[in-house]
C-alpha cells in the first residue's frame, strides 16, 4: 500500500489543514439552527445515473428545502469531487437562486489523498453489503431497494460504533 494515501507529507498543508478543520466540526455542540451534515453518511439515499454537477446541486436543494428548511445554515462536509463545489449551484439554478443557497451553506472539505475512516464511508460499505450486493439491473428497482434499506435502517435508528 502507498503510504501516500495514509499519512500525509510534512510538506501538505492543505491536507493538514483540513485532517483539523473536520474533526474540530464533528466536535461542535449541535445546534438545530446550523446542522452539521456530512453529505454521505446521512439516512437519505437518492439514485442518479451519473455523478454531475446538477446532480450534487440538487441534493444540496433537497438538504434546504426537504431535510432542513427552517435552519439559518447547514455546515457541509463533503469531499473533494469535481461535482463538489458551489460552482454546481450555478450550472443547476438561475444565479439568484444559487446566490442564496450559498448564502446559507458553509462547506468544510475532506482531506484530498487521504485515508478518512468517517462514518461516511462505513455507511457505504454497510449499504454494499445489505443492499447493493447482488446485480440490480434497472434504476427504478435500484430507487425502491434503497429507500426500502433506508427506511428500514431510519425506523430501527441505526448507528455505527
Amino acid at each position: 500500500m502507498n503510504d501516500y494515501w495514509c499519512i500525509p507529507s510534512k510538506d501538505d498543508a492543505d491536507f493538514v489543514t483540513r485532517m483539523g478543520d473536520v474533526p474540530d466540526i464533528y466536535e461542535l455542540p449541535y445546534d438545530p439552527m446550523y446542522p452539521v451534515v456530512y453529505m454521505y453518511e446521512n439516512h437519505h439515499v437518492s439514485i442518479h445515473e451519473h455523478r454531475t454537477a446538477v446532480g450534487c446541486a440538487m441534493e444540496i436543494k433537497y438538504l434546504f428545502f426537504v431535510m432542513f428548511p427552517d435552519v439559518k445554515k447547514i455546515i457541509l462536509i463533503i469531499n473533494n469531487l469535481n461535482t463538489h463545489k458551489t460552482t454546481s449551484l450555478y450550472k443547476a439554478f438561475p444565479p439568484a437562486e444559487a446566490r442564496r443557497l450559498i448564502k446559507h451553506l458553509e462547506i468544510h472539505y475532506t482531506p484530498k489523498h487521504g485515508s478518512w475512516p468517517d462514518i461516511g464511508e462505513i455507511e457505504l460499505n454497510v449499504i454494499t453489503r445489505q443492499c447493493l450486493s447482488r446485480k440490480i439491473v434497472r434504476i427504478e428497482n435500484l430507487n425502491c431497494e434503497l429507500y426500502a434499506w433506508k427506511e428500514k435502517r431510519n425506523h430501527n435508528t441505526s448507528k455505527i460504533q
